[in-house]
């Protein structure tokens, strides 16, 4: 399904995938406008292996695209703007790659997601998204065993909501500049890389476990290896390697 504009859909999806798999949309407009617009851009529910690609998904009612009960898809290089919420996996969502996609501005009366995940979803993975001006950047919601790396999540209310059954997930190499980074109901929630990564700081090679950027973290680094000295964050939550400088500072091997 490509380079067709959808909208009028205002209590279904412009493009829905119902139990199939290996499908491809790219190119479409799913909704433009606060008067051309579905309650979905674009929803895919059971199936497996589709990709989701260079689509443009905008003031929507429910969500620029949602994931139910499927697995295996790459969402990449989206543009999702001023829906109710971004992007959403939900329902036992699992495995899916989301990159690259462009998250901005998505609101539902102070409780928008950029990016969301549900109850009973695993092992996604989120990297080099940017994920702004969201009343939520990332929620985690139900997610276990996924990987959140190199997104940047700034200027949303929220950066990152980790509720009070987030089960473990790898979080790592993110950009958080927010007026609240991280919005936590757990207790003692880790951030930061599940195994030591080779990284070069400064013309200098190390290796460690590595954590995120924090635009309001004051610690500091007295070995110079890019890594705070003293832990990011509360009894809620915490990052014990968290970056001094944002993530672009380092490279990664």
């Amino acid at each position: 399904i490509r380079d067709i504009c959808i909208y009028g859909a205002t209590l279904a999806a412009a493009v829905e995938l119902n139990g199939v798999s290996n499908c491809l949309i790219q190119g479409n407009d799913c909704g433009v406008s606060s008067t051309r617009k579905n309650a979905y851009g674009i929803l895919v529910s059971s199936g497996d292996r589709n990709v989701i690609r260079e689509n443009f998904a905008d003031s929507n009612t429910t969500a620029g695209i949602s994931l139910w009960e499927t697995s295996g898809n790459r969402i990449e290089l989206n543009y999702l703007a001023r829906n109710a919420n971004g992007l959403l996996v939900v329902q036992a969502g699992s495995a899916n790659l989301i990159t690259f996609n462009l998250i901005l501005n998505n609101t539902d009366g102070g409780s928008g997601v950029g990016l969301g995940f549900g109850a009973d979803t695993a092992q996604n993975v989120a990297s080099g998204n940017v994920i702004e001006q969201n009343d939520v950047g990332v929620d985690l919601d139900g997610m276990a065993g996924g990987i959140l790396a190199a997104n940047r999540v700034r200027d949303n209310g929220v950066g990152l909501h980790i509720p009070v059954y987030a089960a473990a997930n790898s979080i790592f190499r993110n950009d958080f500049g927010n007026p609240l980074n991280i919005d936590s109901v757990a207790v003692g929630y880790n951030l930061g890389s599940s195994a030591p990564l080779f990284y070069l700081y400064q013309s200098r090679y190390s290796k460690g476990f590595f954590g995120n950027f924090y635009s309001d973290y004051t610690g500091g680094d007295a070995d110079g290896d890019g890594i705070g000295d003293t832990p990011y964050g509360t009894v809620a939550y915490q990052d014990n390697q968290p970056l001094m400088n944002p993530a672009s500072s380092y490279s990664m091997y």
